[in-house]
């Protein structure tokens, strides 16, 4: 006969419900969203802090980490869809496709892509190998989106914008 869920560490911090959960795939942190509109990245070991991401106006409704774990999703009532680095500095990237709000972020299974779904009725799937450039503070033209992404999927999930490297660009 199986055992019956017992407890095994509980999490505080939320200043309003918790609304999504999600377990990075090494099993060292927790991802969590909340009705205060903040995303939390959690350590399971107890003496590492728990960080803190401000960043949505609005409820947090879900949260995913990518399948390596080098990024979390979140989807808010605010309409977006925000990307994260789960470290201390919280570096995120912005994606508005919905006009509603956002229920639902995935990963599909290579980390290459994101879908997300929403109460405007819709569901998106975007490429998001080059949003790991965006989140170093570039907005890349739709020009060069595609030869970005191209680049960036050569290089793999560690991929890095090099001084020398020309790209039609600026600040967001």
């Amino acid at each position: 006969m199986a055992e019956d869920p017992s407890l095994v560490r509980s999490f505080r911090g939320h200043r309003d419900a918790v609304t999504s959960v999600s377990f990075n795939p090494d099993m060292k942190q927790l991802a969590s969203g909340g009705a205060d509109s903040a995303v939390m990245i959690w350590n399971f070991k107890p003496q590492l802090r728990a960080f803190r991401f401000a960043g949505h106006k609005a409820a947090v409704q879900c949260v995913q980490f990518s399948p390596n774990g080098t990024l979390v999703a979140s989807g808010s009532k605010d309409c977006s869809v925000r990307l994260w680095v789960p470290t201390v500095r919280g570096d995120s990237s912005v994606i508005k496709a919905h006009s509603g709000t956002v229920r639902s972020v995935d990963f599909s299974y290579d980390g290459r892509r994101l879908c997300t779904a929403s109460d405007d009725k819709t569901i998106k799937v975007s490429h998001i190998a080059y949003v790991r450039l965006i989140i170093s503070g570039l907005v890349i033209t739709r020009a060069k989106v595609f030869v970005l992404a191209e680049w960036a999927l050569k290089l793999g999930p560690r991929c890095k914008i090099l001084p020398r490297f020309s790209i039609d660009c600026k600040r967001w």
